[in-house]
């Protein structure tokens, strides 16, 4: 079985038409977060803890994959991870979230050195075609 570790903190979009960063803060105890969702999706938290987590929307579907890594090390001493796809519903994921920041742009933005931040500009002074 492949270490691949990296593969599973990238996103996963059929076509990759945008991409970004995301950021998490939970309406509870931050230490508690992904551990009081993997309660609430009944996972063994004796046994396995969660240590991330991917979410989106296909459709009109939601899905929440739980990345759990084994609290038993292997014989190399390494935790075996897996990704666990859960049964939580939009309104009791999201009922334990305060604030979800996702930033998209488009590919050739990593161009980085041709833009540079303005700022933010209000609505009024952008022109809007109609």
């Amino acid at each position: 079985m492949e270490n691949d570790i990296d593969n599973m903190l990238n996103p996963n979009a059929s076509y990759n038409d945008l991409e970004g960063k995301a950021q998490l803060s939970w309406d509870i105890d931050e230490s508690m977060g992904l551990e009081t969702v993997a309660k609430k999706c009944n996972i063994d938290t004796s046994r396995y803890e969660a240590i991330g987590l991917s979410l989106g929307f296909h459709q009109e579907s939601f899905y929440l994959n739980l990345m759990l890594a084994d609290r038993q090390p292997l014989p190399n001493g390494k935790r075996k991870v897996n990704s666990v796809l859960t049964d939580i519903s939009y309104e009791d994921f999201f009922g334990l979230v305060k604030e979800l920041d996702v930033n998209l742009f488009e590919r050739f933005v990593n161009h980085r050195e041709l833009y540079q931040y303005g700022g933010e500009e209000d609505i009024d002074n952008v022109t809007i075609v109609s």
